[in-house]
């Protein structure tokens, strides 16, 4: 008998759905899988998503660098903070012409 690994989807399904129905055997039907695998994945004191609260930021945005500010639509947001030294970029260089001609 093969089995199927339970997806972390399948596992908040199941939580969800117990949420909702109260019955393992149902929750198991419904997903084509055991009550014990419905049993072994229901968390304590879960909130269905559609019950919990959505918290607002209080805080203040954080200062960002003014590189990040100038970037143009699908520019790479790490590419524009690293900026190696000369000394750093030729120990770079060195590093990756050692995996290519290995």
């Amino acid at each position: 008998m093969l089995y199927k690994r339970i997806t972390e989807e399948q596992k908040i399904q199941i939580n969800e759905l117990y949420a909702q129905i109260g019955i393992k055997s149902k929750v198991a039907k419904i997903l084509g899988i055991s009550s014990v695998s419905v049993s072994k994945y229901l968390i304590d004191n879960y909130v269905p998503q559609n019950q919990r609260e959505k918290e607002k930021f209080q805080g203040k945005p954080q200062d960002f660098p003014q590189e990040i500010l100038n970037l143009e639509k699908g520019e790479d947001i790490a590419a524009a903070l690293i900026q190696l030294s000369q000394e750093e970029e030729k120990e770079q260089l060195k590093e990756l012409q050692k995996e290519i001609f290995v």
